[in-house]
């Protein structure tokens, strides 16, 4: 029967010759440019500020959870 090993250091030395992406954590946090146009509109609904989405956008969120369970834990009454 042939088993495969895992030898962790060949793994982590093979790691180690991919080139890496040079970016640094601030570089990516760093602001771009913004298309005003491309933002939602604003809007109040009564007294409450809000805004209208695209309904492609509200898809698009769906679309990314749809086999996720959300839930929430209450561990004060348990």
């Amino acid at each position: 029967m042939d088993v495969a090993t895992l030898n962790l250091f060949e793994f982590e030395q093979s790691r180690n010759d991919k080139p890496r992406n040079e970016s640094s954590f601030t570089d990516l946090l760093k602001s771009k440019p913004i298309d005003v146009d491309s933002l939602p509109l604003l809007g109040m609904r009564g007294e409450v500020p809000s805004i209208k989405l695209p309904h492609s956008y509200y898809q698009s969120g769906l679309d990314k959870f749809k086999f996720s369970l959300i839930g929430r834990l209450d561990l004060q009454k348990i």
